[in-house]
């Protein structure tokens, strides 16, 4: 042990000196937000009626495991043909036994049957990057995610995990991504200490932040603060058993020293018979004490919450996914625990709220609760439209799915409802597309042109009389 520890040393000390390497950090882990209802809810029997069931469209379960995928197949609760590829370095397509993926294909699969499904794992970021590469090596189309990276979550669309769905959506794939269920397991607010102990008051008198969490269970707490990307604003980050206030049960401490990012995480498990209260503390250790904080805990409620600004880390805040909060299935009533925007740059999210508390046989009747179980349906409708419409690109089918949601709470687009509860509303008429006819093809070469279409209305619920034409260049 002792001889592994100096190499290791070795080997961050001769990368730390590398050229272009500003800090080392261990690969980050996702964490999951855990025929269905919804299938109903979003209204897709009309269009499969029509013959509209996502046929020549691929479309992928991107997660971290799949067990029992193989038993769903026997089933008939997932396809035959279901393509499989797991980028874990162990290559274990159950991810160690978790069935968060295969419940959240199996709604997926209740949407758009006829599309080819593809159930892809991994258990890190690198690994996710691997797997992007191979859906947009396959053409895939339409991605389904019910995950999110908190570790490096700055709000404002970027970072690591958002750029690799840039480069998805540049692949041509439409994104549908949980927003996650952290609005009461979010705090956020500045650094503030009345008693100049070094200790931030989370309220008025009130150095710390409890939680209740069972013997046996984990817990993971994630603290950024506004000095992206680097900093040498040192914060540190401490949990307290409730009972034994004196000594921390865990800490994060990571000297930021102006090369390291602005996060601290712990990740603690309860030993036996120590169940109960737990109390996080955030401690100035060198800092000029103006930072803003972002905390999360996961998954146990916070005493303190913050439900603004509360999306469930990368990739929920990136303009290049579709993110999707939760109503009970069979309602329009928004979960409590359903993340809320908006992202720290001030753009709404999510963009439609989707439902949950879904019957699969992974989770049995009304089991699959959670934004983990809103995203697939958004997966699923938009394999419809590109089926119908397959000309649309991903910016085309999220305008068509926002478009014709059912808007809730207040009007128009907000940072609780998006633009409100997913509803494909008509089906489509396959033999009379919404725009035909379009004269000249291609660009406009010669000087002056006369350009003709023809626009019906084809079950799209678009006025024909409010069509706009728009030259570009």
């Amino acid at each position: 042990a002792t001889d592994l520890r100096i190499s290791v040393i070795a080997v961050n000390t001769f990368l730390a000196g590398a050229t272009g390497v500003t800090y080392i950090r261990p690969p980050e882990t996702p964490a999951l937000f855990a025929v269905s209802e919804g299938v109903t809810d979003i209204g897709a029997p009309a269009w499969q009626a029509q013959g509209v069931d996502g046929a020549g469209v691929r479309i992928a379960v991107l997660d971290p495991g799949f067990y029992g995928y193989d038993q769903r197949i026997a089933a008939g609760d997932l396809p035959a043909d279901v393509i499989t590829r797991s980028f874990r370095t162990d290559g274990d397509i159950t991810g160690g036994g978790e069935k968060h993926g295969t419940g959240c294909a199996e709604i997926v699969y209740d949407i758009a049957p006829g599309a080819q499904l593809y159930l892809v794992n991994f258990s890190t970021d690198v690994e996710l990057g691997n797997a992007i590469d191979y859906l947009a090596s396959e053409g895939v189309q339409v991605v389904s995610a019910s995950w999110g990276f908190f570790s490096t979550f700055r709000g404002d669309g970027q970072g690591s995990i958002n750029d690799m769905t840039a480069a998805a959506l540049q692949s041509g794939i439409f994104w549908a991504n949980s927003a996650g269920n952290a609005a009461q397991t979010h705090w956020s607010g500045s650094f503030t200490d009345a008693d100049s102990d070094d200790w931030t008051e989370f309220t008025a008198g009130s150095e710390t932040n409890t939680v209740s969490v069972s013997a046996g269970q984990r817990i993971d707490i994630y603290l950024t603060w506004d000095k992206w990307p680097v900093t040498d604003q040192d914060y540190d980050l401490y949990l307290f058993q409730a009972s034994q206030p004196g000594a921390p049960v865990a800490a994060s401490d990571t000297w930021q020293h102006g090369g390291e990012a602005p996060a601290e995480e712990i990740h603690y498990v309860v030993p036996p018979g120590q169940g109960g209260t737990y109390q996080i503390a955030i401690n100035s250790y060198s800092t000029n004490g103006d930072a803003t904080f972002n905390l999360y805990t996961y998954p146990y409620s916070l005493q303190y919450q913050v439900p603004t600004g509360s999306l469930g880390g990368q990739p929920s805040d990136s303009p290049h996914v579709r993110s999707v909060g939760a109503v009970a299935a069979g309602t329009t009533s928004l979960e409590s625990f359903s993340s809320r925007g908006p992202t720290t740059d001030g753009r709404l999210k999510p963009d439609v709220v989707a439902p949950d508390r879904v019957t699969t046989a992974s989770y049995g009747s009304q089991g699959f609760w959670g934004t983990s179980a809103s995203a697939p349906p958004a997966a699923g409708a938009a394999a419809l439209v590109r089926d119908a419409y397959p000309a649309y690109d991903p910016a085309a089918v999220q305008g068509f799915l926002e478009s014709r949601a059912t808007d809730l709470g207040a009007a128009g687009k907000d940072n609780l409802y998006g633009s409100g509860a997913l509803n494909l509303g008509a089906a489509p008429d396959a033999a009379s597309p919404v725009v035909s006819g379009v004269l000249p093809a291609g660009d406009l070469l010669a000087s002056p042109a006369t350009i003709s279409a023809s626009f019906s209305d084809a079950g799209s619920g678009v006025n024909p009389a409010s069509a706009t034409l728009t030259l570009d260049g």
